[in-house]
């Protein structure tokens, strides 16, 4: 399932749901809280979330992807996690529904004692790590191509806006 997002950057990461926690000058990008004047142009963006779904069975999505590759890294559910920013039940979680999803084990994990516990990837795991990276990357590349083919020629669009183009 793919879900495409067209969200409204400044272009210093600063995203939506930040715009809205703000004054609505602060938000709107500037300008006067009298609102006197046009806000400075922001780049307009599109954004896509895509997961993987069998039937009713919760996603793999981007967060369990990205954890996918942290564990993968370290060797470690609970450092993965950490360095993914979620807490180690989180990842758990997301790890169990992940497996429940896809109908297979992502991970060989070893308990610990006095060698030390870990997770490695199985093969499959490391197949999907692979392959999603793949699909994210090739639909950021498509949805690009598309976003300048249906609106690459508006002006509001533009980054050029501002610099008097």
């Amino acid at each position: 399932m793919v879900m495409t997002t067209l969200e409204r950057h400044d272009g210093h990461g600063t995203d939506r749901a930040a715009a809205a926690a703000r004054p609505p000058a602060a938000a709107a990008g500037g300008g006067t809280p009298a609102g006197d004047g046009p806000a400075p142009a922001r780049r307009l963006r599109p954004t896509q979330r895509i997961w993987l779904q069998n039937g009713e069975a919760p996603p793999f999505g981007r967060d369990a992807y990205e954890l996918l590759l942290r564990v993968a890294e370290s060797g470690s559910l609970a450092q993965g996690a950490r360095r993914a920013g979620v807490s180690y039940s989180k990842a758990l979680h997301l790890v169990q529904e992940a497996e429940q999803c896809l109908g297979v084990r992502l991970f060989e994990r070893r308990i610990g004692g006095a060698a030390g516990g870990g997770s490695t990837l199985t093969a499959e795991g490391r197949t999907l790590g692979e392959r999603f990276g793949a699909l994210l990357a090739a639909a950021e590349t498509e949805l690009a191509r598309l976003y300048e083919q249906y609106f690459g020629d508006l002006s509001f669009a533009d980054d050029r806006l501002g610099a008097g183009a």
